[in-house]
């Protein structure tokens, strides 16, 4: 009996389509998994017959890439075999199922496609007796083993499991959209929901430490374009806000920045969107997570929009999105936190029209953030990522130690020796003439250290960053 390696590919939404569209889904997921297989080196021939896309292949291993091609719902691997008459279909299952239902209870189901002389119940029924003496017995319901058996015209496939896909439509099937993806947890999953919808997804972020925080980005599209985005080569769009952050943090010009550099971040998006024929704008918001995602302000934000703003997690909570970033693979391995960190101390959750409109008036940077706007493929960016700096988490003793979190905060527990500063000191600190050799800055989570080393480290000063707990660590150590 003659075997090789032959996965059966399954569809769902595809087969619902009409004719013309059906066709061209089924073509380009058959381009998507074969630029799937050439990505990894492997050689593969791909076809679509009768409603199923069937690879084969030298190569044994193929399978977790097919859990990660859009369009597919499930997927098999198989014998295939060419067949004479039903005893001999029969006799090959007995080979192939005899051991895997031994002592198990069994079922068998056929399907059948051609002009033959029997039913896919007589072959179920004709199997099924002849593995019966082996098993534990038929069970229809619940059994511990399935058997499956397709039948093509004078062709026969077996296998017993049916591994899940992502589902969805072909990556490439539907229009583009920019994602506005932070290093953060939601952002880059809802650039998925939407890539799982056929649409191809280019990024965009709005950098706080660069490159401290844009090297997470990175990684978060990193895993989107290498591993999901089959079929597409994705672009990145980074501009480095921190020129205008010190303006953000004056209570003079900007008193809601929690929901003001949202409603820039949205600007920002719509120009490039519309320079580029973007289809809409994909947020990671869900409905009350945070304070700038309340439903009145979001209502806000979303006025006066030329592009519409998608938001494909707005139903979900923190823990179903953060059990899909496990998921996909693109959980944060070090989250520094969030922009609102930065920002503001008594975030706005129901901001009014004409008060996000009066800080609006005061944002006259819009077109130097577009005209510092770089964009790179998204493949290319990652392999010319600089490698990170080694931190052999050891301070000497000599370093000026800055702990940037609240006085409460700092009086419960600070590093030895730290100084306690708001932001805004701490970049006076930095940008004074009498500044420290070397400072070490530390917060909550690490954005606003993060961001003000990047800042001495266009000064010439030598710095770090830590959160609060990795200092604890490192003290305790």
């Amino acid at each position: 009996m003659r075997s090789i390696h032959t996965y059966i590919i399954r569809y769902s939404e595809i087969g619902l389509k009409g004719k013309k569209s059906r066709r061209q889904m089924e073509s380009r997921l058959v381009g998507n998994v074969r630029n799937a297989l050439e990505t990894r080196g492997l050689n593969a021939d791909v076809r679509c017959v009768f409603g199923r896309i069937y690879v084969e292949s030298d190569e044994a291993i193929i399978g977790d890439l097919l859990s990660r091609i859009f369009g597919i719902k499930s997927y098999s691997r198989a014998i295939k075999n060419r067949w004479n008459s039903l005893d001999e279909i029969v006799d090959n299952a007995e080979k192939i199922f005899s051991d895997q239902v031994k002592g198990k209870t069994f079922s068998v189901r056929t399907r059948r496609i051609g002009n033959h002389d029997f039913k896919s119940l007589d072959v179920s029924k004709a199997i099924a007796d002849r593995l019966f003496k082996y098993s534990g017995g038929v069970d229809l319901d619940n059994p511990q083993v399935e058997v499956y058996v397709e039948i093509r015209d004078n062709l026969v496939y077996y296998f017993n499991e049916k591994s899940r896909g992502p589902g969805g439509l072909p990556l490439a099937t539907e229009g583009r959209y920019l994602a506005l993806v932070s290093g953060g947890i939601d952002s880059p999953v809802a650039a998925w929901m939407m890539m799982k919808r056929g649409s191809p997804v280019d990024f965009l972020f709005i950098s706080m430490a660069d490159p401290i925080d844009t090297r997470e980005f990175y990684r978060s599209i990193g895993i989107l374009q290498n591993d999901w985005s089959y079929g597409y080569g994705s672009n990145a769009y980074v501009c480095d806000f921190r020129p205008f952050i010190k303006k953000m943090m004056d209570r003079n010009v900007i008193k809601f920045p929690n929901v003001t550099f949202k409603k820039i971040m949205y600007m920002l998006a719509e120009r490039l969107s519309i320079d580029h024929n973007y289809n809409g704008i994909i947020t990671g918001e869900s409905s009350g997570q945070v304070s700038s995602q309340t439903p009145e302000n979001i209502r806000e934000l979303s006025a006066g929009m030329l592009i519409p703003v998608i938001r494909p997690l707005i139903g979900f909570d923190k823990d179903e999105i953060s059990d899909l970033a496990r998921r996909i693979g693109t959980f944060p391995v070090s989250p520094l936190g969030e922009f609102c960190a930065l920002f503001a101390e008594t975030p706005i959750t129901r901001i009014k029209k004409e008060e996000l409109s009066a800080d609006m008036a005061s944002v006259d940077f819009l077109e130097e953030m577009l005209a510092s706007t770089t964009v790179k493929r998204t493949a290319k960016a990652i392999s010319e990522l600089a490698p990170p700096t080694s931190d052999n988490g050891h301070l000497s003793g000599s370093e000026v130690v800055v702990d940037l979190r609240s006085p409460l905060e700092y009086k419960s527990w600070h590093y030895e020796n730290s100084i306690n500063l708001p932001l805004h000191k701490a970049i006076e600190l930095i940008e004074s003439e009498q500044h420290p050799e070397e400072i070490v800055f530390y917060c909550n989570m690490g954005l606003q250290s993060a961001y003000l080393s990047s800042l001495a480290a266009d000064l010439g000063i030598k710095s770090r960053y830590y959160s609060t707990e990795k200092l604890k660590k490192i003290k305790d150590h």
